[in-house]
């Protein structure tokens, strides 16, 4: 299965879901999740998510090297953005280019050169003290050095860093790029849709700001670059869900997160870190942060300067490609945030949504806060979800449809009735914590794993990051409701299974109106507190780890059907004793819950 490719300029952050046969691997060992639990022919959709999250996208990517294929900690992976490589014949271009070729009547290559990079400190005299722009410094970068005939020697890699700082100050809008770096249009917004919505939401924004002014005077908070903030109150509450400025917008994340009890607890871990994992010898994940990191946001000024896009520089971080790497202070501290916290939460190592979150708090965070805070992220809201087992991702997706089905069951009936009656008035079957997850979760993995990257627009994202950290995760649930809501029509109007996974992938990328959604966010029908969602979380996670247990038991005692039959096979009954219990506790928490 594949949705139509959504290609958005504004995040470079795309994805949709792909289902191919040969991407199906399932390890039955303890640590690792095995399928199948909801059945598509030979292929459940928990391990379709597996697969998606192991490369799918909507271009092809370039193959992993051949030691990759059989390491024994498998990273998930989401998908990508897109790259200007294509498949041909079951190999990249790259595969097929007579470069790369082994040829027996080739002569044999010489020795290469000694020829050392520029040191970093050099490269940023250059840019630092000479009046140059960019464009000309590249220019001279990538012509030709060398008086060797062309050909006959293999690229160099050169690096050349372009100074920042970090986070960056924010820019001066332009015609076609915004506040931060980012372009204003996309393929599902167009340039004078985003001014029509611009010009009413810069003036709100600026009434917003003034009101956070008055609101740190009455605390008595200093209102230049804060770092601490007013306590949590119902009035607070209300400023942070119509939108932190966006100068207070890193500092009031860190501060109510609680990233500066991580911080103060472990003085000068990250540095430590991040000098250990840079001089450390490469690995699995060191390869596949380095993969990415020039496919972070690559329209964002900050992470790649128009520049560095001249002709013959690919901009890859892959020296095969190009001669001359060109790399943003932005790329630098990616990097070692990435690497840092791989060494740190080896549980999680590095998955691919990972350098997205990490990007986007760089803008807003200098290294070691964006550090913590993707810490908090990983390890507090999102316990599990970006682990090689998914267990999280699992257990949070699961928790949504239970969602969906008490707020909007015919919508929720209509998509896991991929085969039933196009109105959607077929009723589906209950939902235990055992149950499956249908079809409709393969698509909605880069909403959780991503936290709304490249499935909402930039702007609209930021607010949604504006509550969660305020809030919690329940504010992930509260989002998706709402998106779900903003797709109810069209969900409703379609009938084959694919059209619907079409609508969740491109109706939130048109969802331009933050107020609107964050205020179809808190309706009560989404009310949903944070007890309940720790309830269904423990129950899920129960559930999960007996059913793994049973499989590797049973595998290993070479019961193959056992290990790999559809979950459940024992018990279909729903959870009456637990749903009732869960729903006496949430009648009682939704009259204490904050609100």
């Amino acid at each position: 299965m594949t949705s139509r490719s959504s290609i958005e300029h504004a995040s470079g952050t795309e994805r949709s879901s792909v289902l191919t046969k040969s991407s199906s691997i399932t390890d039955l060992s303890p640590d690792t999740p095995d399928g199948p639990y909801g059945k598509d022919g030979d292929m459940s959709v928990e391990d379709a998510i597996s697969m998606y999250l192991d490369g799918f996208s909507d271009v092809t990517e370039e193959p992993a090297s051949p030691d990759l294929h059989v390491d024994a900690k498998r990273r998930p992976w989401s998908p990508r953005p897109p790259t200007e490589r294509t498949i041909d014949g079951d190999h990249t271009f790259d595969e097929l280019s007579p470069d790369l070729l082994t040829t027996k009547d080739l002569p044999p290559v010489p020795p290469l050169p000694n020829l050392n990079p520029p040191d970093q400190n050099t490269v940023d005299k250059q840019f630092l003290g000479e009046a140059k722009p960019d464009e000309i410094l590249l220019d001279e970068a990538l012509g030709e050095t060398s008086s060797d005939p062309p050909g006959d020697s293999v690229p160099q890699e050169t690096k050349i860093i372009i100074p920042g700082i970090v986070p960056p100050p924010l820019l001066l809008e332009t015609e076609t790029r915004d506040r931060y770096g980012f372009r204003k249009s996309s393929h599902h917004i167009t340039l004078e849709q985003y001014e029509a919505w611009n010009g009413h939401y810069t003036e709100f924004a600026a009434n917003r700001r003034i009101k956070w002014m008055e609101l740190l005077r009455e605390n008595s908070l200093p209102t230049d670059n804060p770092t601490t903030f007013p306590p949590r109150t119902n009035k607070v509450k209300r400023f942070v869900r119509k939108g932190v400025p966006s100068e207070y917008r890193g500092a009031a994340w860190f501060w109510y997160a609680g990233g500066y009890e991580h911080l103060h607890r472990n003085p000068g871990l990250y540095d430590r870190l991040a000098k250990q994992a840079m001089e450390s010898p490469s690995n699995n994940d060191k390869e596949h942060i380095e993969r990415d990191l020039h496919r972070t946001f690559p329209d964002n000024l900050h992470f790649k300067p128009e520049s560095a896009n001249q002709p013959g520089n690919s901009g890859s971080s892959n020296p095969k490609y190009s001669s001359v790497i060109v790399e943003t202070q932005m790329i630098e501290s990616l990097r070692r945030v990435l690497y840092a916290f791989s060494l740190h939460n080896p549980q999680v190592g590095y998955t691919q949504s990972l350098n997205f979150i990490t990007g986007l708090l760089l803008l807003f965070l200098p290294e070691e806060k964006a550090f913590w805070l993707l810490h908090i992220i990983t390890s507090v809201y999102l316990p599990g979800t970006h682990e090689i087992s998914l267990e999280g991702a699992n257990i949070d997706l699961w928790i949504l449809m239970i969602l969906l089905k008490e707020t909007l069951p015919q919508a929720y009936n209509k998509i896991v009735n991929t085969g039933g009656s196009p109105s959607g008035k077929t009723k589906a079957p209950a939902l235990t914590v055992n149950s499956g997850l249908p079809d409709i979760t393969l698509g909605l993995t880069n909403w959780l794993m991503s936290l709304f990257i490249g499935t909402l627009p930039l702007e609209t994202t930021l607010r949604v990051w504006d509550v969660f950290f305020f809030e919690g995760s329940k504010t992930f649930f509260r989002v998706s409701l709402a998106i779900f809501k903003a797709c109810e029509r069209d969900i409703m109007a379609v009938s084959d299974p694919m059209e619907v996974f079409q609508v969740v992938q491109t109706v939130p990328k048109k969802l331009l109106d933050a107020n609107t959604l964050m205020d179809e966010c808190f309706v009560r029908r989404h009310r949903v507190g944070q007890g309940r969602i720790e309830e269904l979380r423990a129950a899920r996670r129960t559930a999960f780890r007996q059913e793994k247990l049973r499989r590797s038991q049973a595998f290993s005692k070479g019961q193959i059907q056992a290990a790999t039959d559809e979950w459940p096979t024992r018990s279909r009954t729903p959870i009456a004793g637990i749903e009732r219990s869960l729903a006496d506790s949430w009648r009682h928490m939704r009259h204490n819950a904050f609100r």
